[in-house]
């Protein structure tokens, strides 16, 4: 399934051990640096399982707006997208497992790699990118560049055990490990045309992607299940380690961190405890919150709408350093 996005590059590189898909708005095959070095940069750290092809549309929206004012960059997650890889790259990549603390420093790898220090950086977090990006800014990881600016989109950063999807989810990967795994080499042992139509059926009624990007969607995703069950696995078990992680609220994070960081959630998260967001702005005020209306994988249909609702934040974020 062909489709162009003609405001970004990809590569895969090898970073921190990991084959790694890099999307970015300059062409990464000449060099590691943009042809501006010194314009911001925009970082987009995806939610779990992190298949970058699924952020495309966002990523391509989102360098046309940052175009000739900033450099956009983004990145699969490791151990889990095998997408784009070459067969042994694919054995490589979802051989083992990756726990928090290894995703977290592979998304600071990148940075490292690909942006110099002191550079202005923007963050732009999806889901669980959120609570790892938290955890880099109460570290002293970041201090090397300038974040002046932090987006959460849909952020899964407290109570995810108590969302509807985590009272089911958690249960079911910690006490019934086995059965989760045999269901999921079970789906994925279907023929690739036969579930090519389940997931389009499925995806079209909830998500209803935009038509110039909806084969791609679910090309993507079917070649995702099909290619990667280690990676599926590997998802799972991050997915279970941040129910754990993420009993508490971290609101106290967020608010070390209120004068940069701009919270976009939606009330129909199914990742989120009911009325969390709603629960914190009440409580403290000043906190810069605000509800979109989305699916919690916004990045599956209204990738030019969040764009949209993040024209001011990132207005804010790029023009000022102009």
């Amino acid at each position: 399934m062909t489709t162009t996005f003609p405001n970004l590059y990809a590569e895969t590189r090898l970073i921190a051990g990991h084959p790694t898909q890099l999307v970015a708005s300059w062409d990464l095959s000449s060099s590691s640096s943009p042809p501006s070095p010194a314009r911001p940069y925009v970082v987009v750290i995806p939610g779990n399982p992190g298949i970058i092809s699924l952020y495309k549309p966002f990523l391509d929206r989102l360098s046309k707006r940052a175009k000739d004012k900033a450099n956009v960059v983004s990145m699969s997650y490791c151990s889990q997208d095998p997408n784009d890889l070459t067969s042994d790259q694919k054995k490589v990549q979802t051989k083992s497992a990756s726990d928090m603390k290894e995703q977290i420093e592979h998304k600071l790898a990148v940075m490292d790699r690909l942006i110099p220090a002191g550079a202005d950086v923007t963050i732009i977090a999806h889901s669980l990118g959120c609570y790892m990006t938290l955890q880099l800014l109460n570290s002293d990881r970041l201090e090397k560049y300038r974040v002046r600016n932090v987006a959460f989109l849909c952020p899964v950063i407290g109570q995810m055990h108590e969302s509807q999807t985590g009272q089911w989810f958690g249960p079911m990967v910690k006490n019934h490990p086995y059965l989760a795994r045999a269901l999921i080499y079970g789906f994925t042992s279907i023929p690739r045309f036969l579930l090519w139509r389940m997931v389009s059926s499925k995806l079209e009624e909830i998500f209803h992607p935009p038509e110039s990007h909806r084969g791609y969607m679910f090309d993507a995703i079917v070649t995702f299940l099909k290619a990667g069950r280690r990676g599926i696995v590997n998802a799972m078990t991050l997915g279970e380690e941040a129910i754990d992680l993420l009993r508490g609220y971290h609101v106290d994070d967020l608010l070390r961190h209120k004068d940069r960081v701009v919270v976009f959630y939606t009330r129909s998260d199914h990742w989120v405890p009911k009325g969390m967001y709603e629960n914190i702005l009440e409580e403290y005020p000043d906190m810069k919150i605000c509800a979109v209306k989305c699916a919690h994988a916004f990045n599956l249909h209204y990738s030019e709408e969040m764009v949209e609702k993040l024209d001011e934040f990132l207005a804010d974020a790029i023009e000022e350093n102009e």
